[in-house]
C-alpha cells in the first residue's frame, strides 16, 4: 500500500513537471520510477507490507505465501486461534512490531496448492497423495475433521 501511495505521488509530480515544461507524455513516463518490492521488516520472513496495522495482530504461517496469509485481526482472537491451529502471532502496537507467540498447531499447509486453500473461516480435509481436484471440498470444520479422521488426512483451517 505504501508503495502504491509513493508511486501515485511520483506520478502526480511527473505530470505537474510535464505541464510546467511542456514535456510529452512519453517523456513524463520515463520520469516515473516503477514501484519497488516491499522492504524487509523486523520480523523474519515478512516484509513491511505484510505487517498488521497498528493495534492489530496477524497470524503468520511460514509455509504460505504472503498473499495467502490470514488478514489482520484483534490480538486476543489471533492468539486464541493460533493456540488451537498454530502459527506465529505478529503484533503491531505503540511499542512497535514484534512476534508475541508461536504455536505448533494442527494447521499444516505443506504441499497444498494456493488455489486449494480453504476460504477464510472454512475448513478442508486434506488427504496426502490425492490430487487437489479429488480432495474433499471445503466446508464446516466438524465435517472436515470427520473426513480427515476416516481417510487418514489432516484438517486445514483458514482463520478469519
Amino acid at each position: 500500500m505504501r508503495t502504491a501511495v509513493i508511486f501515485a505521488i511520483a506520478a502526480s509530480a511527473a505530470f505537474a513537471l510535464m505541464a510546467a515544461t511542456s514535456l510529452s507524455l512519453g517523456a513524463a513516463h520515463d520520469l516515473i520510477a516503477p514501484p519497488t518490492h516491499a522492504a524487509p521488516s523486523v520480523i523474519s520472513g515478512l516484509t513491511v507490507d505484510d505487517l498488521p496495522p497498528e493495534g492489530q495482530c496477524r497470524i503468520w504461517y511460514d509455509t504460505l505465501s504472503s498473499e495467502n496469509q490470514p488478514t489482520a485481526m484483534p490480538c486476543d482472537h489471533a492468539v486464541w486461534l493460533a493456540e488451537r491451529w498454530g502459527g506465529r502471532v505478529i503484533e503491531n502496537d505503540a511499542q512497535g512490531v514484534r512476534q508475541i507467540a508461536s504455536y505448533r498447531g494442527i494447521n499444516d499447509f505443506t504441499g497444498v496448492p494456493a488455489d486449494a486453500l480453504p476460504q477464510a473461516g472454512y475448513c478442508r480435509a486434506w488427504i496426502d497423495g490425492v490430487a487437489p481436484a479429488n480432495q474433499p471440498a471445503q466446508g464446516d470444520c466438524r465435517e472436515a475433521r470427520r473426513l480427515a479422521r476416516e481417510r487418514h488426512g489432516r484438517v486445514l483451517f483458514m482463520p478469519l
